[in-house]
């Protein structure tokens, strides 16, 4: 019975810290993008919104 619970939770665990670690680098990713895009529009001096 313990045995089974203590898979259950390290199951869990794995998945948790899989998602969090795809949606943590996607979050930068998206981050790191926009802020090249920034750089990227005030080096060429146009403001576009």
């Amino acid at each position: 019975m313990i045995l089974k619970i203590s898979l259950f939770v390290l199951l869990a665990i794995i998945i948790l810290s899989v998602t969090a670690g795809m949606f943590i680098g996607y979050s930068l990713d998206f981050l790191i993008r926009k802020r090249n895009e920034a750089d990227d529009e005030e080096e060429s001096g146009e403001d576009s919104e």
